[in-house]
């Protein structure tokens, strides 16, 4: 499954499933598709290594970097150098990043993190 399809069927399930005391966004990356419009955002503050996904859970910030799950499972081989330095800078600011590979690793993540509310176990 490509990155995008997975993104996609995690807000399917943001959208059903997100708990009271959180809210979330996506950060558009790959809008940006010709050079005029990668440099009207770069203008417009767009830095290079934004996570894929953010939310803000009871206060707290967190982020998510979603890659496919073909992506391999070395966040070394998967994650670019932009992502290593902006993850670094956010950690350091006091959030929390995480590089998920795939929509079950990514909800699993969200439902640790309490973004998201566990289905009932039948």
């Amino acid at each position: 499954m490509r990155e995008r399809d997975a993104q996609i069927r995690v807000i399917h399930e943001l959208q059903r499933r997100c708990a009271r005391d959180a809210t979330w966004w996506a950060v558009p990356n790959s809008m940006s598709a010709n050079a005029t419009a990668r440099a009207r955002a770069k203008e417009e503050g767009l830095r290079p290594g934004v996570p894929d996904l953010c939310f803000l859970k009871a206060g707290k910030p967190l982020y998510i970097e979603m890659k496919s799950e073909n992506s391999g499972r070395s966040t070394i081989m998967a994650v670019t150098d932009a992502q290593v330095a902006l993850h670094r800078e956010i950690t350091d600011a006091g959030g929390r990043v995480a590089v998920c590979f795939g929509v079950d690793e990514t909800l699993k993540q969200l439902e640790d993190w309490r973004v998201l509310e566990r289905r009932c176990q039948r």
